[in-house]
């Protein structure tokens, strides 16, 4: 019995710290279990109190961006009517400028030249019609015919008036080109009597010969003639080459030997070389330019003037 009782209480001493351990395992727990309990409670408050926070943030947002919303489209208004108001005074300066130029054109003063213009109708009312700024999202371009057939009447006002100053200009470049080529054919016949060795200058002296043997100191055939004639052929050869065409000018060239550059340039050279070739296979006596124009020679050496054979006056009779 004693020794069962020793066993006892030595298992009731081995027992008390594994209660004591237990029970304080217990404490522990409840008291987590506890702080657990505070930290949720914690956080649904948390919860509630941030929700309200960010909707509040997200209006005030939503309010920013309709005010900016706002003002930029009140700017935007305000620069479309500005935009309609600047094209409005256009508008008006333009019929401002067609009515002043109409009654210039039609006033009796005008030099513009005769281009008639007709009377536009205009509408009665006058009165221009109250207009409401819309918002559009471009400005159409209206044009009014009134002041389009206008313009185009001072147009091919214009354009008469360049082409006749062009006709004008033409033919003052072509005097002047026909000047320089008989400045350039004198040229050319002075130097061939200087130098004494052409053809000109025989028929020159064949056609005096021929003068002299009729009657003596009467019709000299003169440079002038000989230049005249070679002006009539030259003439008639440009007018016959006018018309042709590049192929027909080629041809010409691989006949008579001349060297192809440029269509108006080569009908130039062919009508010069026939001319030259012309006067100097021609008769001295005879006319070629369908003029027959003699100097008669009195007895100091002077010229007595000129003579026309087409007229039926003989120049070789005194």
């Amino acid at each position: 019995m004693a020794k069962l009782r020793l066993q006892v209480e030595a298992l009731c001493r081995q027992k008390e710290p594994v209660v004591e351990k237990k029970n304080s395992e217990n404490d522990e727990v409840r008291k987590l279990k506890a702080r657990v309990d505070e930290l949720q409670k914690v956080a649904s408050t948390s919860a509630m109190g941030t929700r309200p926070t960010g909707d509040m943030d997200e209006l005030a947002r939503l309010r920013k961006e309709q005010a900016d919303t706002k003002v930029a489209t009140e700017k935007r208004l305000a620069s479309m009517e500005e935009v309609i108001f600047a094209l409005q005074k256009q508008c008006e300066v333009a019929e401002a400028n067609v009515e002043a130029w109409k009654n210039g054109a039609l006033g009796p003063g005008n030099k513009r030249g005769s281009v008639a213009i007709g009377q536009t109708r205009a509408s009665e009312a006058r009165v221009r019609p109250r207009v409401t700024p819309v918002v559009t999202l471009c400005v159409t371009e209206r044009v009014n015919p009134r002041i389009k057939a206008i313009v185009e009447r001072h147009q091919q006002e214009v354009e008469l008036l360049e082409e006749m100053r062009l006709r004008e200009v033409n033919a003052q470049k072509e005097s002047e080109e026909e000047v320089e080529r008989l400045k350039e054919s004198l040229a050319r016949l002075e130097t061939a009597k200087k130098r004494g060795g052409t053809n000109l200058k025989s028929k020159m002296d064949a056609a005096a010969g021929v003068s002299t043997r009729k009657d003596v100191g009467k019709g000299v055939v003169s440079l002038v003639v000989i230049v005249s004639q070679r002006e009539a052929v030259l003439r008639e050869e440009r007018k016959k080459l006018r018309n042709l065409k590049k192929e027909d000018v080629v041809t010409i060239c691989e006949k008579e030997g001349i060297t192809y550059s440029k269509l108006e340039t080569t009908k130039e050279l062919i009508a010069q070389a026939r001319a030259d070739k012309a006067v100097e296979d021609s008769d001295p006596s005879q006319d070629l330019g369908k003029v027959n124009f003699v100097v008669d020679i009195t007895d100091d050496g002077v010229g007595g003037g000129e003579s026309d054979k087409s007229e039926g006056r003989d120049s070789t009779t005194s």
